[in-house]
């Protein structure tokens, strides 16, 4: 969580997400880390684009956040 939000606070433009699963969810699957964490607490304004081939369904990751496969 720290180096993510070192990385927003030093103002990056694109974050990727991955393979890892958090709470049994794929991380670009993850709404609460991607919506609560990232863009809400975070205050992060720029896009969310998965590792290569760490989407396993399309609709999840659109509606969990992630703006770029």
């Amino acid at each position: 969580y720290r180096p993510f939000a070192a990385a927003v606070k030093a103002g990056v433009d694109s974050i990727m997400c991955s393979y890892n699963r958090i709470n049994g969810r794929q991380a670009c699957a993850s709404g609460p880390t991607i919506q609560r964490d990232l863009e809400g607490r975070m205050k992060f304004q720029g896009f969310v684009m998965s590792d290569w081939f760490a989407v396993t369904s399309t609709i999840e990751t659109a509606l969990a956040g992630m703006d770029l496969e």
